[in-house]
């Protein structure tokens, strides 16, 4: 069975802004300054042009005017000046000019009358040719930055490709889980974080406190469904939008030299935290979620639903960190972890050994006696070891409970590697964190 993952559908930002979008958008400016310039000029002849009517009236007097004079050409001969138009004729033509006079001083009075009118009509449309101007002016200089940033050598991507927001949505929202010293679960998505009800398999994720402990086959990062990678940048097709994370994490910033350019491109294209506010508002206004029914959730509550109960299978059969471990003496906790303590701390030196983890081999194993705590999660404690100077060197232990009290110590190579400012040591399934700086409380 073929279990790799399908490509993504990817998009260019060339191929969503080409130059072509640009030349259109100068076009519709230059149309929009056009059609202005008729109307402002229409409006400053209000009082020069005639109405259409008298226009048409006007040209028909010249008509008959031109007819008359050439049907009363006069012709001279022998016998005299002769007149080419009779009577009747020229006292129909005078009387048909009389009528389009009376018209054209009527459509002129008219004219004059709806000039009001007119010239509101005229303002008006004066009025939306101007916005219509600012707004193909902005549309302009909004496709033109987009087109030239879409153009750039370093523009951030892959962009991927989904129909809906809602179907990204469950693509990109890395959900993480996570538990705390009273055995609560919590699940985080875009910034809101809500309480985990309904399945006690959630046990295996570990709380907040053991964070530092590395992540194995035994102890999986709570499960998601995304791809953080595939996060920041996303094109929807409904919509025709590209949505960018204006503050993507510290991953993606170095994976795809983002930084400072992602706030700039969210900007010119659209934010990916403001087109999903309305979601996150949505599973805020939950006061937990039960992953044990199966009734309707939001959206981003569904997604979290999914996650936990997708980490739940995956662990079902994996360790658990129990809660309401109670607080333990220093031999209390010596009895359980102190054979496994001795082993570390006799373990041989390194070259790389040094600072506070330097320094707590040496006290320690010259009877300097350490003072031990105890955290909720059991198994999970605490040390402190005063240094002649009067600081503290300080660390934490974690012991899975089914390694407590050992009869002898485990013959196993104790792994040291840095952690940060901080040392990690492993003594197989036992890790022993030391804190890089000493303390003075």
């Amino acid at each position: 069975m073929n279990t790799d993952t399908p490509p993504m559908k990817t998009i260019t930002w060339k191929e969503l802004w080409p130059k072509q979008k640009l030349i259109a958008a100068e076009k519709a400016h230059s149309l929009a300054a056009e059609a202005l310039t008729q109307a402002e000029r229409a409006l400053c002849r209000i009082d020069v042009d005639p109405s259409a009517r008298c226009v048409a009236i006007q040209e028909e007097i010249e008509e008959i005017s031109k007819d008359y004079w050439t049907k009363e050409g006069i012709e001279e001969g022998h016998w005299g000046r002769v007149r080419n138009t009779t009577e009747e004729e020229r006292d129909q033509i005078d009387s048909r000019r009389e009528q389009l006079e009376q018209a054209l001083s009527h459509a002129a009075t008219e004219h004059e009358n709806t000039r009001p009118a007119r010239l509101a009509a005229l303002e008006k449309k004066t009025a939306r040719r101007k916005d219509a101007l600012v707004e193909a002016r902005h549309e302009l200089d909004s496709v033109k930055t987009r087109v030239e940033m879409a153009s750039n050598y370093n523009a951030p991507g892959p962009i991927h490709v989904y129909g809906t927001l809602s179907e990204a949505i469950w693509a990109i929202c890395p959900v993480h889980i996570e538990s705390n010293q009273l055995g609560e679960t919590y699940a985080q998505v875009e910034g809101a974080r809500i309480r985990i009800t309904g399945n006690a398999s959630l046990t295996t994720i570990p709380p907040t406190s053991l964070s530092w402990v590395p992540k194995s086959s035994q102890h999986p990062e709570a499960a998601t469904p995304a791809l953080e990678i595939f996060a920041h940048i996303v094109y929807i097709e409904d919509a025709d939008r590209i949505l960018i994370r204006g503050k993507p994490n510290a991953q993606v910033q170095a994976s795809h030299q983002l930084s400072g350019q992602a706030a700039a491109y969210a900007r010119a294209f659209g934010s990916l935290e403001d087109a999903l506010r309305h979601y996150v508002d949505e599973l805020r206004a939950l006061e937990s979620i039960d992953i044990s029914d199966g009734k309707p959730l939001p959206l981003l509550g569904e997604v979290v639903r999914d996650a936990c109960r997708k980490t739940a299978a995956d662990t079902v059969g994996n360790p658990k960190f129990l809660p309401g471990q109670r607080r333990l003496s220093d031999g209390q906790i010596y009895k359980l972890v102190g054979t496994c303590w001795r082993v570390f701390l006799d373990a041989p030196w390194e070259e790389s050994t040094e600072g506070s983890y330097a320094l707590l081999k040496y006290l320690c194993t010259r009877d300097e006696t350490p003072s031990f705590f105890s955290y909720g999660t059991h198994g999970h404690f605490g040390f402190r070891v005063l240094t002649p100077e009067h600081e503290w060197i300080t660390g934490e232990i974690y012991c899975p409970p089914e390694y407590l009290s050992p009869t002898e110590g485990p013959e196993l190579e104790v792994i040291n590697r840095p952690l940060g400012q901080d040392w990690l040591a492993e003594l197989g399934p036992v890790k022993f964190l030391i804190r890089g700086k000493t303390s003075r409380s």
